[in-house]
């Protein structure tokens, strides 16, 4: 087992950093530590839109030496962008060890909170009254299951057209398509002929053979 280290908040680290804000060309930041998160192009298609609609609202986090910590999806959609500067604040007190656990633990933690299905449908349709041509990083199937409030592994229920129709064919009938001709059997008395003709040949192999 591995045993947590409590940590003397006052002596190790400030809690509250004086943190401020520089720019950096987003083509000399590196990524720190290892590509542990992927970000597939429909992400960044999502991030786009948020920077072209909202612009860059958080800074990005990086190390003295330039290496990102949190924010490499936009990043990378600022280098598509082609834009120059983009804001980061620098952290220089901790240790790039320290700092690649802090990225993993900052990814991680988001995963742990989840959605209030309720108050995020309000909240959507109260956006939408307003412009509802703001993204929301929502796709549109989705979007329509919180706005509708099913759930994914609901069925649509589909009305039952009752319909009567009187039966025209037969067993042993015969029709004509154009070159083909398409006959009406037994599919069960088929396939049991079938099988029967089939085991008169067979070979028994395995135990007891």
């Amino acid at each position: 087992m591995r045993k947590e280290k409590r940590c003397d908040l006052e002596r190790d680290v400030p809690v509250v950093r004086d943190l401020k804000i520089t720019r950096r060309s987003p083509t000399t930041l590196q990524l720190l530590g290892r590509s542990t998160r992927q970000h597939p192009k429909d992400q960044l298609k999502k991030i786009a839109e948020i920077v072209k609609t909202y612009g860059i609202v958080l800074p990005i986090l990086i190390d003295s030496k330039d290496y990102v910590v949190d924010g490499w999806g936009f990043v990378l959609v600022a280098r598509e962008l082609g834009l120059q500067e983009i804001p980061v604040v620098c952290n220089s007190d901790l240790s790039k060890t320290q700092l690649r656990a802090l990225r993993i633990a900052l990814n991680k933690v988001s995963e742990l909170s989840s959605w209030n299905d309720a108050e995020l449908k309000l909240e959507i349709e109260d956006i939408l009254q307003i412009d509802p041509g703001l993204p929301l990083a929502i796709d549109n199937p989705t979007l329509d299951m919180i706005l509708d409030g099913n759930g994914a592994d609901e069925e649509d229920e589909c009305p039952v057209t009752p319909m009567k129709r009187e039966t025209i064919s037969r067993l042993g009938d015969q029709f004509q398509c154009g070159e083909h001709i398409i006959c009406q059997h037994d599919v069960c008395r088929r396939a049991l002929q079938c099988s029967n003709r089939w085991s008169r040949h067979a070979v028994k192999i395995g135990p007891g053979s």
